[in-house]
């Protein structure tokens, strides 16, 4: 599992719900940026926790799978790649 973007996407989720609220509260600018920067900080956190528990947790199998098929479909790629070489260099003969 990918968890990279976690952090970002709850972060942002967190942002615009925020902006969201404090829009139909009509609250003061100041008092917005203030919501909003909290905000933006403490989920960024929660997020990153959450990502290294996942990647704790998780088994690590995925990614070497994952790993191994990129393998194959460039090895598949390089076998195509030679006979059509090797057929081009037969009809220039």
């Amino acid at each position: 599992m990918k968890t990279k973007h976690i952090p970002v996407l709850l972060m942002l989720a967190a942002g615009l719900i925020t902006c969201i609220v404090s829009f139909f509260s009509q609250v003061s600018m100041m008092i917005f940026v203030r919501n909003f920067s909290l905000a933006l900080v403490l989920f960024y956190i929660l997020g990153f926790v959450i990502r290294l528990v996942l990647e704790r947790n998780l088994p690590k199998e995925e990614e070497e799978n994952v790993e191994e098929d990129v393998e194959e479909e460039t090895d598949e790629k390089d076998s195509a790649g030679e006979t059509l070489k090797e057929e081009e260099k037969q009809e220039e003969m």
